[in-house]
């Protein structure tokens, strides 16, 4: 721990997150608590697509920090190199990292960790190595770790061996903007978001075609890549490919349009840290399925019918129960439940407890 050394300030180091993300929301709730905090010098470590409320500096990260693609050997190292760099420069600062990926050798630091996913499903062999030997390590040595919800919670200290006096759950922010347009002409669709990663599943809903393709559409938001061109091709090899959408990035104004206009999101993932999109569609009245895992049970409730995955008979039963009005309302309930001031309360309540000479 860090002792009584004299800070300079808060670092909130986003360096290494995108905009459009799950992590960029996130940072930017965080960006927003830290804000109202009145803790002084207050600075963010951020790329040039997050935004930066009042009240916190900007500071604009190197190209070396700054996280584009798939992550290979290159430019890993390179990002260490610089975050080193940035760890002597913020040196007198306290550093709350919203990612996993905090300032290598920072002596105090708060690490967040959104989830283990990659230490099982990778997005590549960098990745996969980072989460099963390093990240470990980083986590034992940081002042504290933040996550988004009690599973993952229990899944850190299982894996990493944290003390779990040392991490506190700080669940998201659901927040979503006003649609541009709703696809109501439309509105018997299926819709799938983030599903360009395997652990998301979307293969599941392809395979289970004959159940949904004779009365919906699908409509899969994914970014362009390896995963999702296999999930075209296996729409092809199936028969199906005229009854299935595939989306290029939107806004957040469009995804708001595209859930109000949902038939149902379906959300089937094998694992998860949180589960934002359930929610925001949750938010905007449309039904959502979610895959029977433990996470979806303890974030959105009694708001989402839950599927066994690998069971027919459970995605056939889940399928019929859509439009259970009461189901959605309470699904409105819940997700208007993840508020800016949740959030804020609870990092307060964790910083207080890491940093108490700070806060």
């Amino acid at each position: 721990m860090s002792g009584a050394k004299t800070s300079r300030g808060l670092l909130v180091n986003a360096a290494r997150v995108g905009a459009m993300s799950g992590m960029c929301a996130y940072t930017q709730g965080i960006l927003r608590a830290v804000a109202g905090m009145g803790l002084g010098r207050v600075a963010a470590l951020v790329a040039g697509e997050v935004e930066v409320p009042a009240g916190v500096e900007r500071v604009e990260a190197s190209k070396g920090l700054v996280m584009q693609g798939v992550s290979s050997w290159r430019r890993s190292v390179m990002g260490w190199a610089d975050s080193r760099r940035q760890a002597e420069r913020f040196r007198e600062w306290h550093v709350l990292s919203t990612t996993h990926l905090g300032l290598a050798g920072h002596g105090r630091q708060v690490l967040t960790i959104h989830d283990l996913r990659p230490a099982r499903w990778p997005d590549s062999w960098v990745q996969g190595a980072y989460f099963r030997h390093y990240l470990p390590r980083a986590a034992r040595a940081a002042d504290g770790v933040l996550t988004v919800s009690e599973t993952a919670k229990r899944a850190i200290l299982m894996e990493c061996g944290v003390d779990a006096a040392r991490v506190f759950v700080v669940p998201n922010v659901v927040k979503v903007a006003e649609a541009v347009e709703e696809f109501a002409a439309e509105s018997s669709y299926l819709l799938m978001v983030n599903a360009g990663y395997r652990h998301k599943n979307a293969a599941e809903v392809l395979e289970r075609h004959a159940l949904w393709s004779g009365r919906y559409r699908l409509k899969i938001l994914a970014a362009e890549g390896k995963c999702k061109n296999e999930l075209r091709e296996m729409a092809g090899r199936m028969g199906i490919a005229e009854r299935v959408d595939f989306l290029p990035r939107v806004t957040d104004a469009e995804l708001a349009g595209l859930y109000k206009g949902a038939a149902a999101l379906v959300y089937p993932s094998l694992t998860e840290g949180f589960g934002l999109p359930p929610l925001e569609a949750m938010r905007l009245g449309a039904p959502v399925i979610a895959s029977d895992i433990e996470v979806f049970r303890e974030v959105l409730g009694g708001g989402a019918t839950f599927v066994r995955l690998g069971d027919g008979a459970s995605w056939e039963k889940a399928l019929a129960e859509i439009g259970d009005a009461r189901r959605v309302e309470r699904g409105r309930e819940i997700a208007a439940g993840y508020t800016q001031e949740r959030m804020a309360v609870a990092l307060k309540s964790a910083l207080t407890a890491i940093w108490p000479e700070q806060f």
